[in-house]
């Protein structure tokens, strides 16, 4: 009953990210009914894929392997974007990382009050340990762009997180609450690839 009433809580308080009360695999963790290792011809045609990346597609600085993309085609009432990440030339289209972002103009607090919500969510239902990082967002090379993360691993080395960055305002960018959903292929592909 406890479980029940939780989960019915969580739904209402961050509906879009779904969690099983028994997640010991990270496909029971969703944005929008999405998660990684899900081919998103099981969401939209090729063609509406293809159309939906044209021009919006971020490479990484020093590789092409994996790149980024909005789906502005998926109806979403929590998150102001969501973006994929997917091996280029995938013809299954195989989602490698979803995250749903927030953004709070430049009000970092605000940013970090729902990061601690939903942490709190989460740490509520699971028993997965969290593990918390600040350093410099490694997109501004300045420096000057603090990100504040929470990390939820699984056994798979696969993670959920929930990252809050301040962007400082000479990258134009705003404060942004992310929510992400990552494969070990793609945390393995930022860490050895993509920045390096």
């Amino acid at each position: 009953m406890k479980k029940i009433l939780l989960i019915i809580i969580l739904t209402l308080s961050f509906q879009s990210l779904t969690l099983s009360a028994k997640a010991d695999d990270i496909r029971d963790f969703q944005i929008e009914g999405i998660t990684i290792g899900d081919s998103l011809l099981n969401f939209f045609t090729e063609d509406e894929l293809i159309n939906q990346f044209k021009g919006n597609i971020y490479n990484y600085p020093n590789s092409n392997r994996i790149f980024e993309s909005q789906l502005p085609l998926l109806d979403t009432d929590i998150y102001d974007e969501i973006q994929v990440s997917l091996i280029d030339n995938d013809k299954k289209y195989i989602v490698q990382n979803i995250n749903g972002t927030i953004y709070f103009g430049r009000n970092f607090d605000q940013c970090l009050q729902k990061k601690t919500i939903i942490e709190n969510d989460i740490s509520t239902l699971f028993s997965i340990k969290k593990t918390t990082e600040e350093a410099n967002h490694p997109g501004d090379t300045s420096g000057r762009s603090p990100a504040i993360a929470s990390w939820y691993t699984f056994l798979t080395n696969d993670h959920v997180g929930i990252v809050c960055t301040n962007f400082h305002e000479d990258t134009g960018l705003e404060v942004s609450l992310k929510v992400l959903i990552s494969s070990i292929q793609y945390n393995d592909f930022l860490a050895d690839e993509a920045y390096n």
